[in-house]
């Protein structure tokens, strides 16, 4: 019930990307130092799988047919993005542990100070996913465009303060790899660790 309910919602919604139910909890990007925390190699840190959805077996009345698409194809993604998820945060040299991405109210309770985060995760925590498709020649090939990059960084659950690491685009939201890629930089150029060796 609580998918079917995530999938109605999600597809209500599909326009407020940028807008944050969760507020009290992930503060804006905005002037975040870009840097990681200096305690990070002390305290516990969330890493969110992502949790799969129940999709309608044919597009319900009214919603864009494209959006209907990603939803279908979410399921797929989502095995591929845990599966790298978890090959790489082995690699993490410090604590963590790996919560679901829709426990958001919870995030709090498990006792970690950090959350890893994109704000591309928004789509699947406050419910909005803003994107637009257009035609292009030759060929007349269709092309995703997502409105927004992103934000890779790691929030601070107990004083609302966030640490950018780097930008990174929308379309990579289900790409750890990438995620990782650049939370392993920033790890080895400000403590010294090189988590691929």
């Amino acid at each position: 019930m609580k998918n079917v309910v995530f999938v109605l919602l999600l597809a209500l919604t599909a326009s407020v990307y940028g807008q944050r139910t969760a507020q009290n909890l992930i503060q804006v990007w905005g002037d975040a130092p870009q840097k990681l925390p200096d305690d990070l190699s002390t305290e516990t840190v969330l890493f969110l799988k992502f949790d799969s959805v129940d999709v309608p077996a044919e597009r319900p009345r009214g919603m864009d047919k494209h959006y209907y698409a990603k939803l279908t194809n979410h399921n797929d993604m989502v095995i591929k993005a845990n599966r790298e998820l978890y090959e790489y945060a082995v690699k993490y040299p410090f604590k963590y542990e790996i919560v679901s991405m829709s426990d958001i109210k919870s995030y709090r309770a498990y006792g970690a100070k950090y959350l890893f985060y994109m704000n591309g995760f928004d789509a699947f925590t406050t419910i909005g996913f803003s994107y637009t498709y257009t035609r292009q020649s030759p060929g007349n090939m269709m092309y995703i465009k997502y409105d927004t990059s992103g934000e890779l960084g790691f929030v601070d659950l107990t004083a609302d303060k966030s640490y950018r690491i780097d930008t990174i685009y929308a379309n990579q939201v289900y790409q750890y790899k990438d995620m990782f890629a650049k939370l392993f930089y920033a790890i080895k150029k400000q403590f010294g660790i090189d988590v691929n060796k």
